[in-house]
């Protein structure tokens, strides 16, 4: 008995140190540095009659940002195994009009910031790589180390486990930020910090509900939080 106990106290780990302020901050694209909202159901519901499901209301905006993307495929009747083709089929629109795509309120000066802090910056989305880089250019925001793109809309935590690997990070010195519940569950899947954002698709009270690391209204926010020492009391 004796010398199982102190195997077992030979065996135990040390208690894990409190996560620290983050080296590497990794965007989403839509909806959280891109005001790609409008856009996105105006492509969504020409979409439909393409893929065969319902369109999305007006009126059901408001519900709709309330529902995780496992809960919206349901509600519009979107097969599980479209969903790449369908993700392809909205970069595609979405090119025809990236041009008029605008930054996020408060984007442009809050990603300079951070980078000017010292942090390094990447994208992570379902977009196409293309895209990204015609809307960074054309709003000067050509400040990022890397961008990661898949049309595979639920396979974000297997891109970021790739970056982790390919930028020899931490898990622990990355921070996510996304407006999605996706996001939420994608940083959680792949051992990160999440920073969910209200500016975008998901609704704050679908995002509090997936119990992420922070929750922001607003750009100035997060600098705030990083600039200030991280980390501050989450969410």
């Amino acid at each position: 008995m004796r010398r199982l106990a102190r195997y077992v106290l030979r065996r135990r780990k040390p208690p894990a140190e409190p996560p620290g302020r983050p080296k590497l901050l990794i965007f989403d694209f839509d909806g959280t540095i891109a005001d790609t909202f409008d856009a996105g159901v105006t492509i969504l519901n020409k979409l439909a009659d393409e893929f065969g499901f319902r369109a999305l209301h007006p009126k059901e905006l408001e519900r709709a940002r309330d529902m995780r993307t496992s809960q919206l495929m349901k509600f519009l009747g979107i097969p599980a195994r479209k969903m790449s083709r369908i993700a392809r089929r909205g970069s595609e629109e979405l090119h025809a009009c990236i041009h008029s795509i605008q930054p996020l309120p408060g984007m442009p000066e809050a990603l300079r910031e951070l980078q000017a802090l010292g942090f390094s910056l990447g994208i992570v989305t379902s977009n196409t790589e293309l895209n990204v880089q015609i809307f960074l250019r054309s709003h000067g925001l050509e400040l990022f180390d890397f961008v990661r793109c898949s049309s595979k809309l639920l396979g974000k935590a297997r891109m970021i486990r790739s970056v982790i690997r390919r930028q020899h990070f931490r898990a622990a010195d990355i921070l996510l930020v996304g407006d999605e519940t996706q996001d939420v569950e994608a940083a959680k899947k792949a051992g990160i910090r999440i920073a969910a954002v209200t500016w975008g698709y998901n609704s704050r009270r679908s995002l509090e509900a997936m119990k992420p690391d922070f929750v922001f209204e607003n750009p100035s926010e997060l600098v705030a939080l990083l600039a200030d020492g991280y980390p501050i009391r989450s969410a």
